[in-house]
């Protein structure tokens, strides 16, 4: 059999594809199994909030967008431009939702702040917007190789983009007011309570998790968009990971957050500030 590198390169591009889905849906899994007890008994046995749905649906929404590319990838040679859409469309919106579960947590930390609620959704309305724009810009365009698929390359870099610099400048911004809320609202009690050092600790943790996962999304699609090895993937790797990082980093934020309400008060308050929303 004669070696043809173009068949080579787009099978080491299925299969990375492949490698990074599953290990994003083996993370997202896993983490539901070690957490199933604390949701049922922080969430399901407790009386139902708008920020139970959210969290019900950056949970399990998560899941269906993992099997989604899942079965998408199992298809990998007849894709064409409309699945690949659906697929930014589900990875985008599980990333919309963790997003506004933190604008919410937010506006709980500064006491119900309207003009903080009012600047955390202007951001993600930004996101929003240019996630639209993205998709709305995206050109699909058949395959020209000799092997024939009907596979749409890639989009250019700069429509990419506009799908994870929102997502920084969000994360930048509401890692800021969260940290800086805290230690505004607890002042000098803030070492004698856990849960304004829980918030404090797993809300680093988040935000330099999802962070590095958002700029090393950055520095492929700038670096290596146009590489031969990647010619073909309709979506870049990372930004499965992130959408997946996301809504598991967001899942346990709520969660360790919800055991620190032992009476299953929709509200906690603690010095002047109120954490609403939990």
């Amino acid at each position: 059999m004669e070696y043809d590198p173009e068949l080579v390169e787009v099978g080491w591009s299925e299969r990375l594809l492949f490698s990074i889905i599953l290990l994003s849906f083996t993370v997202l899994l896993y983490d539901h199994l070690l957490t199933f007890a604390n949701e049922i008994e922080y969430i399901w046995k407790r009386r139902w909030t708008p920020f139970s749905v959210l969290f019900m649906l950056n949970r399990y929404f998560a899941v269906f967008t993992m099997i989604a590319y899942l079965c998408a990838i199992s298809d990998f040679n007849k894709r064409m431009l409309q699945p690949s859409l659906v697929l930014v469309v589900l990875s985008s919106v599980t990333m919309l939702v963790a997003e506004a579960m933190l604008s919410l947590r937010v506006y709980a930390v500064y006491n119900n702040n309207k003009l903080i609620l009012g600047l955390t959704l202007s951001i993600w309305i930004g996101h929003l917007v240019t996630i639209c724009i993205a998709i709305i810009g995206k050109e699909g365009i058949l395959n020209p190789t000799s092997l024939g698929w009907n596979t749409v390359l890639d989009i250019s870099t700069n429509v990419r983009l506009l799908f994870v610099l929102p997502a920084v400048v969000f994360d930048a911004i509401v890692g800021i007011l969260l940290t800086l809320g805290l230690y505004r609202s607890s002042g000098p009690y803030r070492v004698k309570m856990p849960l304004v050092r829980l918030i404090i600790r797993d809300g680093i943790l988040y935000f330099a998790v999802v962070f590095a996962s958002n700029v090393a999304w950055i520095l492929i699609n700038v670096h290596l968009a146009n590489k031969p090895w990647l010619i073909g993937l309709q979506f870049t790797p990372m930004e499965i990971w992130s959408a997946c990082i996301t809504a598991t980093m967001i899942g346990r934020l709520t969660l360790n957050l919800r055991m620190y309400d032992p009476a299953g008060n929709d509200e906690l308050t603690f010095v002047t500030m109120s954490l609403k929303f939990t």
